[in-house]
């Protein structure tokens, strides 16, 4: 037999779903914004972060017979240049924390335009 025909969208449902559009882009946005920020994070720590660098000097030590030149891939570290430990571990931990906390709020910004897209207006 027949099918009901489809019920065309009002102008409120269409406005709803281009917002719901709009917004859950957004939090994708915001998403991806996070995942760059953390690649970013991930990439600032190096060895020169913790005072280390490659020795590529010759070493002399007093009283010891000749200079040596250290092999391939060693590292010399100068804590005087590098700041202490836990400055580095609160930075980080900071900078995580806010990479959590913004991720949490687009997920949820992206689940808000997701959920607009599929309301149904109804008038009373």
């Amino acid at each position: 037999m027949g099918e009901a025909p489809a019920e065309r969208p009002t102008s409120t449902q269409m406005v709803n779903q281009v917002l719901g559009i709009i917004v859950f882009l957004a939090g994708v946005a915001m998403l991806i914004f996070v995942f760059y920020s953390a690649y970013h994070l991930y990439l600032s720590i190096s060895s020169e972060t913790f005072g280390a660098q490659p020795a590529s000097q010759q070493v002399t030590v007093s009283g010891a017979t000749p200079a040596f030149t250290p092999p391939a891939g060693s590292i010399k570290t100068s804590p005087e240049r590098s700041p202490s430990l836990a400055v580095l571990l609160a930075t980080f931990v900071a900078k995580l924390i806010a990479l959590l906390v913004l991720g949490w709020l687009a997920g949820i910004v992206a689940g808000k335009g997701a959920a607009m897209t599929r309301q149904v207006v109804t008038r009373e």
